[in-house]
């Protein structure tokens, strides 16, 4: 939603039979109140087609985002910040270590990510950033609690706790190379369409990505589709002057070359040695070469009323590349929960005479996306590839980590399959999880609980969650589970 560059919210679009799945997942019933203010309150000002809500990320944080963590006085949140080192004792967690940048005037956001990289990770000082060094611990015989929602899935490499990659056997997708058949990933990017010709022209911008463009197309669509698919401003209904387009586009900016994680062994490796994300910075920098060529060939087929006044928004994405400072990540390192826990896809697949997926006696979240999968070539689609789910349940389980008691897990990191993850992997199950993770890691802190006590006092946790999101799904006026019981 924001440093990822995707401000569109990807709903639940499908039906299985007469169940409005796509409905269900729109309701407010079904939406924790802050999330459904938050976005009723940004409405849709792009008038994109790929959601109801498509906005500027600007406009979230300033509007909603820091407003609310301004109001919190025990909350601080700590900025361009990256975890690199973990300190273990009988083990939980007891320590973390940070390296938080301050960008220098001009220089910090204007490279590329796959060169910038390391220097996120580094402590010493650069030409591009002040650095400081941030320790995070729990006070004196009181242990911490610690929730993995990195894009990396950072803790739970430092930590050296168990987690999956790639595709797995949970589903039966696993096979030759699976930790490295990863789903695709995409730099997003915002093109603006000026009132006036701008002075450099976007393939200045786009020089650096030749031979890129293989395989770019519009597919079915026209021009004026695709840049209305993710619009985030529109000025009028059809595309014109004062629009801000953002891309992330399938048959264009998707990037397929490379898998961005790498091999379990090498990762581990790196931990040991110096961390620095545990990722391939040639994926990085394919990627970014990808959207690059994208921006370029995409402006070139621009109706000819728009020549010279499309360019890159580097304003809207606060980078002087114009991309997104993080990659959108469909998929990352996975936990394995406590006794080996992983949520299976099979258990969100649509299954005939049911209206909901299972619903755990340990629920903590409500999901609703089908399956969707963008598969790196050779690598094995999975079977569910375009099934449909039922509205799901997301267990506690799911959020926790078979070898550290004082760690939760949310959104893409989830003790979940490469199966299930096609489906959690969007903003509103991200948000659903995150709040669980939220609320139980208080109660842990409170209660002096590790993740096994918690699942065995997990009704307290959900009367807590149930304050701030709903753990039943409303379908057709009826409440699923009717008793809050287990089905």
């Amino acid at each position: 939603l924001t440093s990822e560059g995707v401000s569109a919210v990807d709903y639940a679009w499908h039906r299985v039979d007469s169940l409005d799945v796509a409905a269900a997942h729109r309701d407010r019933a079904n939406l924790p109140p802050e999330w459904a203010a938050f976005f009723r309150g940004l409405g849709n000002p792009g008038r994109c087609w790929v959601s109801v809500h498509c906005f500027e990320p600007r406009a979230l944080l300033e509007r909603f985002l820091l407003p609310a963590i301004a109001a919190e006085p025990r909350l601080k949140v700590f900025y361009q910040t990256v975890p690199v080192a973990v300190t273990r004792a009988a083990g939980a967690i007891t320590e973390l270590r940070a390296v938080q940048r301050f960008a220098r005037a001009g220089d910090g956001y204007g490279r590329l990510l796959s060169a910038a990289i390391g220097d996120w990770y580094d402590p010493q000082p650069s030409p591009y950033f002040a650095k400081r060094v941030l320790m995070f611990r729990g006070p004196p015989n009181r242990p911490a609690v610690f929730i993995d929602a990195t894009p990396f899935g950072d803790l739970l490499v430092l930590a050296d706790a168990g987690f999956l990659q790639g595709t797995d056997a949970v589903d039966g997708e696993a096979g030759a190379g699976a930790e490295q058949c990863g789903q695709a990933l995409v730099f997003p990017f915002v093109l603006a369409w000026d009132t006036a010709a701008f002075s450099q022209p976007i393939a200045a911008a786009v020089a650096s990505a030749p031979g890129d463009t293989v395989g770019l197309t519009l597919g079915t669509y026209d021009w004026s589709a695709v840049w209305t698919y993710r619009r985030l401003r529109a000025a009028a209904r059809d595309p014109g002057p004062g629009d801000l387009s953002m891309q992330n586009w399938e048959r264009g900016n998707d990037y397929f070359g490379r898998y961005l994680l790498l091999p379990i062994a090498a990762a581990r490796a790196q931990a040991r040695s110096g961390w620095r994300g545990g990722v391939d910075t040639a994926a990085l920098a394919g990627a970014e070469r990808r959207a690059l060529a994208w921006a370029g060939w995409f402006a070139a087929h621009a109706p000819p009323e728009s020549a010279g006044r499309l360019r890159l928004a580097t304003d809207v994405l606060d980078t002087g590349t114009g991309l997104s400072k993080l990659p959108y990540l469909r998929d990352t390192r996975r936990s394995i929960g406590l006794d080996g826990y992983v949520l299976p896809g099979r258990d969100l697949a649509a299954t005939p005479g049911q209206v909901t997926g299972p619903a755990y006696a340990d629920r903590v979240a409500l999901g609703a996306y089908p399956f969707d999968f963008r598969v790196l070539p050779g690598c094995p689609r999975p079977a569910e590839a375009g099934e449909k789910t039922l509205p799901y349940f997301i267990p506690f389980r799911a959020l926790t980590n078979r070898d550290v008691p004082n760690l939760l897990v949310a959104g893409r990191t989830m003790a979940q399959s490469s199966v299930a993850n096609g489906a959690t992997r969007l903003q509103p199950e991200e948000w659903t999880s995150g709040l669980a993770a939220g609320v139980a890691a208080a109660f842990l802190a409170r209660q002096r609980q590790s993740t096994t006590d918690a699942l065995r006092d997990i009704a307290r946790i959900q009367e807590r969650i149930r304050r701030y999101a709903p753990l039943e799904w409303t379908i057709g006026g009826r409440r699923y589970p009717a008793d809050r019981g287990v089905t």
